[in-house]
């Protein structure tokens, strides 16, 4: 599931909060997937020069300069990549030649630096890509069982009230 809307001004409360449980020995293990947009269209492409090996997750941890210079082809701005608009950091993941995704992990904070993240900054990095094999589904491209079966139970396709909604579209029409 997604945040849709301006979440910018809660960003910051984000990050305080899961920092917060990192520094109390509590770590947040948060991951979010990406279904389009530039980190996506951009993984499609590049992915084909990653070399898949039997049995092992090839991940890259995006810092801001790559993202800026290589990704966004931005100059340097007054405000940095993802400072206000990002909870998360972009890791690329590549669990096959079939399967890649764009994820968001946390880092529980954010500094502004070039080279920041690095893939120690990520909280629960290897646990989570440990993970992921056993959520892949492969109904979609690169979706996850927890979030593909959340958008089932919200699909309202699935609810009788889908079909009062389209009689009463029907009887509004005619």
């Amino acid at each position: 599931m997604m945040l849709n809307g301006q979440y910018s001004k809660l960003v910051p409360n984000i990050r305080e909060f899961l920092n917060y449980a990192k520094n109390q020995g509590r770590p947040i293990h948060l991951v979010a997937s990406e279904k389009s947009g530039s980190f996506f269209d951009y993984l499609s492409l590049s992915s084909r020069f990653v070399k898949p090996e039997p049995g092992k997750i090839k991940y890259a941890v995006l810092n801001h300069g790559y993202i800026r210079r290589v990704i966004q082809r931005a100059p340097d701005r007054g405000n940095p990549y993802g400072l206000r608009t990002n909870w998360g950091e972009k890791v690329f993941v590549f669990l096959d030649e079939n399967t890649h995704m764009v994820l968001n992990m946390t880092t529980g904070g954010y500094e502004k630096g070039d080279s920041y993240p690095a893939s120690s900054d990520i909280i629960g990095l290897e646990r989570i890509l440990a993970t992921l094999p056993a959520l892949i589904s492969r109904k979609y491209e690169g979706a996850l069982y927890p979030v593909e079966l959340v958008n089932g139970i919200a699909s309202m396709s699935n609810y009788p009230s889908a079909k009062i909604l389209q009689d009463f579209v029907k009887d509004m029409v005619n």
